[in-house]
């Protein structure tokens, strides 16, 4: 990891000496790069006495876990283990988008800061809404900071992103930033950010990315492989880029490909969700999704509600760990994924093969796609 360079104690540059929430992040950070190697067990048995505080306060503070008794679960004094655990009932989408404000805690900690209201689209326009605190965001951030740090990112680099926001305007120069944004500036002094709206029309994103000329770019993997086909079928040269990362969708097998010819680049991919946060991120080494299990619980099971062995395809259950707001409790999030082996790495975190992304179903994501498919 580089040099911590942003100090919040006049006078002081190295060692940088950050205030909360810098500190906290790093601390989190200091435990996250140390339980990774732990061995699956011992992060699975972490896990299980998060949870139980998790459902203890689930049980005495939120409304749809108060008055189901299948969430009786801890009444014993033995441990949580996962016998207990698999009886505990999968949370569906509908159940989240019926329930309302019954899945929200009428007590969260004030330790845990403020609440933010979480908003998804689902693939019938019916948004699920949710609910998460400043605390969860620390998670979220100290685990960006992992990934980028396996990935050995250079921050001071150029950083580009095309992404389907709808507020962003089709201005033919796209937008611009000073920094790469939270959790990086907080820490680091960081190049310039660009951004433009993936519903312009790939040559006009392609004349973008020739015009800024960026290291590192951020999009949807369909909008990727869409101008890097576009840019071989036009004979286009496209300035060399150092990675090309993606997130919100499965994608196909020749994208890593298409990114070493067209740009000369690595390509990285990050599994996510809105309400959860982060869920997967991928080996520097070997390219496969390891489980961030110090933020959430991921379970694959099949149609029986059985956990999946290694090579089997099934369901994907999430259990977010800290959110005390609104805490969702094997929470079906409508994804597919295949159980990995132990990787190579040595890495203790859980593998997981990632299939299909929660966020395909979003509306806006689809007419997206229906729009490349057309250009």
């Amino acid at each position: 990891m580089p040099a911590v360079r942003v100090s919040a104690t006049p006078g002081l540059v190295w060692p940088a000496l950050p205030r909360p929430p810098a500190s906290d992040i790093l601390a989190l950070l200091y435990q996250l790069n140390r339980s990774e190697w732990w061995p699956e067990d011992r992060l699975r048995r972490a896990q299980f006495e998060q949870i139980e505080l998790l459902l203890d306060h689930a049980r005495r503070t939120v409304p749809f876990y108060r008055t189901d008794v299948a969430y009786d679960v801890l009444d014993s004094d033995e441990a949580l283990s996962a016998e207990t655990w698999a009886k505990v009932p999968i949370l569906t989408r509908g159940q989240i988008q019926v329930s309302g404000a019954e899945l929200h805690s009428e007590a969260p900690p004030a330790s845990h800061g403020g609440l933010i209201p979480v908003k998804t689209s689902g693939s019938t326009g019916m948004p699920l809404k949710s609910m998460k605190t400043e605390l969860t965001g620390r998670f979220y951030e100290a685990a960006m900071l992992r990934e980028a740090i396996r990935h050995r990112r250079d921050w001071s680099k150029r950083f580009a992103a095309i992404k389907p926001t709808i507020s962003a305007s089709l201005d033919p120069g796209g937008e611009q930033f000073d920094d790469w944004g939270e959790p990086f500036s907080r820490f680091f002094a960081t190049g310039p950010v660009f951004a433009f709206n993936i519903f312009a029309d790939p040559a006009e994103q392609i004349r973008w990315l020739r015009e800024t000329k960026p290291d590192c770019i951020l999009s949807m993997p369909s909008n990727t492989q869409a101008l890097a086909r576009h840019a071989l079928a036009h004979g286009l040269a496209m300035p060399p880029m150092l990675e090309v990362r993606s997130y919100g969708e499965a994608y196909e097998d020749d994208l890593p490909r298409l990114c070493r010819e067209v740009w000369g680049a690595k390509h990285t991919s990050i599994y996510s969700s809105e309400e959860i946060g982060v869920i997967a991120s991928q080996c520097s080494e070997h390219g496969r999704y390891h489980c961030e299990s110090e933020l959430c619980l991921v379970e694959v099971v099949d149609d029986a509600g059985r956990a999946c062995a290694p090579g089997q395809i099934g369901r994907v259950l999430v259990t977010g760990l800290h959110n005390f707001a609104a805490p969702l409790i094997r929470y079906e999030i409508g994804d597919l994924a295949e159980v990995g082996e132990p990787c190579p790495c040595g890495r203790g975190l859980p593998v997981r093969s990632e299939e299909h992304t929660s966020e395909l179903q979003s509306l806006a994501y689809l007419v997206c796609r229906l729009l490349l498919e057309k250009k």
